[in-house]
């Protein structure tokens, strides 16, 4: 999607939600004066609702370049492993899939996004039109599909501009070594070092590693980091071994 065309979208999505939000308030007045039908009210209060849900849906999950350490040194030991990479925007695509996918608090915001927007789709169509109530479902279920992807589509622009097109760092080499002790990441602007810890965790993804340094806050690494499938293999199950102890 081009720039113009999120802005726009962006714009109706607010014009929209200002709307219900005035029309909230009338229809409030109005019912609390006993001259306002319930329809119009909840009709209303669930536009609200759901385009509330679908800004709180635009926030972006943290990545790498938000992660900070303890005031701990670098090992001094040999390092056990050593890759060095450049994260892509498909590398970053693929880990803001894998947070939509497993993150819990965004799957609810998902879920309830949904369930607003095909109530609010279906109040509109059985407002407006005399249709078959088979036929509002599926036309509701249709513009709710629609409206789900407009969303996402909105906040993957949002992840890509914080994350990639604004991030310096992003494009720029990082490398990541595994000590016996710990774990050492290299960017262009940082050095940190991060003690073996439960707070740690790494997990395979479309033959790709998440790594976490803590819950929230993590990285993909690519598999051409790794020289070969040994090479990799030994790592997941070095960092396995390391967190489990």
């Amino acid at each position: 999607m081009s720039k113009v065309t999120v802005k726009i979208l962006n714009a109706v999505l607010i014009l929209f939600f200002s709307f219900s939000i005035i029309q909230l308030g009338i229809e409030t007045l109005k019912l609390i004066f006993a001259s306002s039908d319930n329809f119009y009210f909840y009709f209303y209060l669930t536009s609200a609702i759901c385009f509330i849900f679908a800004a709180l849906n635009l926030l972006p999950t943290p990545l790498n370049n938000k992660i900070e350490t303890k005031n701990e040194s670098p090992s001094n030991q040999n390092p056990i492993i050593k890759i060095t990479f450049i994260l892509t925007k498909t590398d970053i695509l693929k880990f803001f899939n894998f947070n939509e996918k497993t993150n819990k608090k965004y799957k609810k915001f998902n879920l309830i996004t949904l369930a607003a927007g095909f109530f609010l789709f279906n109040s509109i169509l059985a407002l407006l039109f005399s249709t078959h109530i088979i036929i509002n479902f599926f036309i509701s279920f249709f513009l709710t599909m629609l409206f789900s992807y407009l969303i996402n589509c909105l906040k993957k622009r949002k992840y890509l501009s914080i994350y990639y097109y604004k991030n310096p760092d992003a494009k720029k080499e990082r490398t990541i070594i595994l000590y016996n002790d710990g774990i050492r990441m290299i960017t262009n602007k940082k050095d940190s070092f991060t003690k073996w810890n439960n707070n740690i965790s790494i997990q395979e993804y479309d033959n790709d590693i998440i790594f976490y340094f803590t819950p929230g806050l993590g990285l993909l690494i690519p598999a051409r980091a790794f020289n070969n499938i040994e090479e990799k293999k030994n790592f997941y199950n070095l960092v396995q071994q390391k967190i489990a102890v």
